[in-house]
């Protein structure tokens, strides 16, 4: 029997679960009600919080959060004035409110909080003043009628999805013995074809009948995992609405910071989707929604002087237009991609040059928004600029098995398809071999195989190339790319060799390979946390017998093809004029007022190699950057003597160092703090309190 600690440590969990409903429903009404304008409209919401909040009210009660129970008190109390008197809610008591559901959410996940929050949330709370209009003559008993009452599923448990997922990785391993069992099919034919030149017949016959018999097994065997299988996928099935609801909340928190005003519309939250998808790609989804206020929606007063309505759309529509394909939307009414300002930054990083670019169409020139380091913002911020974000969300989107596109119209516009597979099922790969080495090719990503004689290939600008379907495609040695350690064989059909033609995007490489050994079904496993970001492998699959072969990740290797060459030639020159060369260290300058930051940036940029040195103002900043190299500047806004505005600015005018990148590092937030970073001509704003060291480090790496 469990003591009266095991009791209330499972009371505690069952309240977290059951909060995490109410908190959903309480946060997601509260935004509806901002946006709504009748008050038969206003009121069926305001009756859903007051019976959400009075819940989760008792459930704390229950497991004696005194001060969750105290601030669900307040926050009813507001709700039942509002019930009573029809009263509407301003966005400023709305912003409040929001507040406490917020400070709820965080003490939920650290009981140990300051209850000092709470008590001056709990006295704002208490001070709102709602607007009394007079009683009506009749009780609003329609308002109950006009709510759908909430279904309720009597033949449902709740099972932690930890269990699920164990359950279903198990059930996914059984794939690889399906395979083995279709191997040993294959072999037996093989044998039996033998036979059947000197036919043996007893021997014969019982070939026969163990090919036979084991063709049954495997018969039944798939049926049986198909439909085990399919049952758990539709255990692990979530709606979108569950992920979807958390983003007007984040829109409306950004396009005010932004000083923008944005609806957000969504459609098809009823969709179901796999949950470990869903999980997948709700990073990308939060990242484009968030493209969309930073570089899409224009400003008021900007949309106004174009014919628009001040508040910018942004709508996201889930459907399915097949059994088992998902298709997300995500759409703004913004100003669109700027197409000149992207050829000019494409053509800046040298990935095409001038006379390449005047023959490409608009939509081959939006498609480079998904190549890393491609950015059109004029500053790297928090929130966007990097030219990281496109290329991951291609990324994700592709080792899930979808596809991405995009199309785009001055001042009308940027409208992204995503297409998705219902559920994460086991995918056609293309086992290749390089020496000793095995690796999956995804099926979907590879164009054609093709084994070609040596002499049939082409050299462009010293790199070999293949003519197909009238397109020159560069040839890469995949053993090359991966920079692996092969010993090589003296092939005897040294006149050929084989090539993996794969694309991805408008992108096209044809990889050498020594063997391509077969095409099978596989289940991909990822690496978990600790090899979040392996380059060129997004996964492995397990073969029969226990084997671990890696999947290749095809965005990864076409990125690292481009450069592979110009690696080669550096080698080959070093080998034969036999100098050891040494990369000298950058050298960042770190300008900060404060001791602890200073030490702390020169800690972390320290760890990744830089030198570092330090200033404590820009004029001590000014001075060291006028007598020693310096590569990039970091530098605080508030400083005595000298802020990191005027230190810019300074910098932006100095000829001989008006080139130095300089990212600003503040707890100064505002969006006219972002727009004076801008003017000032700063390469990157970065805000304290969203503080990521990685973050700092890709950006350094990127501008120096």
């Amino acid at each position: 029997m469990e003591n009266e600690k095991e009791f209330q440590a499972r009371l505690l969990a069952a309240f977290k679960v059951e909060s995490e409903e109410h908190i959903s429903t309480i946060t997601n009404n509260l935004l509806k009600l901002e946006r709504i304008t009748s008050h038969e409209d206003y009121m069926p919401f305001i009756e859903t919080v007051f019976r959400s909040i009075h819940s989760l009210k008792g459930a704390a009660r229950a497991v004696n959060l005194k001060w969750i129970e105290a601030l669900c008190k307040s926050i009813e109390d507001v709700f039942a004035v509002c019930k009573k008197f029809k009263s509407k809610l301003s966005s400023e008591q709305l912003d409040i409110l929001l507040k406490g559901i917020e400070i709820i959410t965080i003490y939920i996940q650290k009981p140990e909080s300051d209850p000092k929050i709470f008590r001056d949330l709990i006295a704002k709370i208490d001070n709102i003043k709602i607007e009394e209009k007079a009683q009506p003559t009749q009780p609003p008993i329609t308002i109950v009628e006009q709510i759908k009452p909430e279904v309720k599923s009597l033949d449902t448990i709740r099972v932690s999805t930890s269990k699920l997922n164990d359950l279903l990785i198990q059930t996914e391993e059984m794939i690889p013995v399906k395979v083995t069992i279709a191997n040993t099919i294959k072999v037996l034919r093989q044998m039996l074809d033998s036979f059947n030149l000197w036919n043996p017949k007893n021997l014969q016959e019982k070939i026969m009948e163990l090919s036979e018999s084991t063709e049954d097994l495997h018969r039944s065997y798939s049926q049986q995992i198909e439909k085990l299988l399919s049952d758990i996928k539709q255990v692990l099935m979530l709606p979108f609405s569950s992920f979807l609801e958390g983003i007007p909340k984040m829109a409306r928190e950004l396009s005010r910071d932004q000083g923008k005003e944005v609806n957000i519309e969504i459609t098809g939250g009823e969709v179901e989707i796999d949950r470990r998808i869903l999980e997948a790609i709700k990073d990308p989804i939060i990242h484009m929604v968030r493209n969309a206020i930073d570089h899409g929606i224009e400003m008021p007063k900007e949309r106004i002087s174009i014919n628009k309505l001040p508040v910018g759309k942004i709508k996201i529509r889930v459907s399915t237009p097949a059994s088992d394909k998902i298709e997300l939307i995500i759409s703004d009414d913004g100003h669109g991609i700027d197409i000149k300002s992207l050829k000019e930054v494409v053509i800046k990083k040298g990935i095409i040059t001038e006379s390449t670019a005047r023959d490409l169409d608009e939509q081959t020139f939006i498609s480079y928004i998904f190549q890393s380091d491609i950015s059109t913002s004029p500053i790297i911020t928090d929130i966007s600029g990097r030219g990281l974000g496109m290329a991951i969300v291609q990324e994700r989107v592709e080792i899930l098995g979808g596809k991405i596109s995009v199309n785009t119209s001055l001042n009308k516009g940027t409208y992204f398809k995503i297409i998705l597979p219902v559920t994460i099922a086991s995918f056609r790969g293309i086992f290749t071999r390089v020496s000793e080495h095995v690796f999956v090719f995804p099926t979907v990503s590879v164009n054609r195989i093709k084994r070609v004689k040596k002499d049939e290939l082409q050299t462009i600008e010293n790199r070999h190339t293949i003519l197909e379907n009238h397109k020159t495609i560069p040839i890469v040695s995949l053993g090359e790319v991966l920079e692996l350690s092969i010993s090589y064989k003296k092939s005897s059909d040294s006149d050929y060799i084989q090539l993996v033609i794969v694309e991805s995007g408008n992108h096209q490489i044809a990889f050498t390979v020594d063997e391509i050994l077969d095409e099978e079904e596989c289940i991909v496993k990822h690496f978990g946390s600790q090899l979040a970001r392996v380059k060129a492998i997004s996964g492995a699959t397990i073969i029969g017998r226990g084997r671990v072969v890696p999947i290749l990740n095809i965005q990864d290797l076409i990125s690292l093809a481009k450069n592979s060459r110009a690696l080669a030639q550096v080698k080959e020159t070093q080998k034969e004029e036999n100098i050891e060369l040494e990369i000298p260290k950058s050298t960042v300058l770190v300008v900060d007022d404060s001791v602890t930051s200073r030490i702390l940036l020169k800690n972390v940029i320290e760890s990744s190699g830089y030198k570092v040195k330090t200033a404590v103002d820009g004029l001590d900043a000014l001075s060291i950057l006028k007598t020693e190299k310096i590569n990039l500047v970091v530098s605080d806004i508030e400083m005595p003597r000298m802020n990191g505005f005027s230190l810019t600015e300074k910098i932006r005018n100095e000829k001989n160092i008006s080139e130095t990148p300089i990212i600003l590092v503040t707890a100064r937030e505002s969006k006219e703090d972002r727009e004076r970073g801008i003017d000032s001509g700063a390469n990157a704003y970065i805000i304290k309190r969203s503080f990521d060291q990685d973050n700092l480090l890709s950006i350094i790496k990127r501008l120096i």
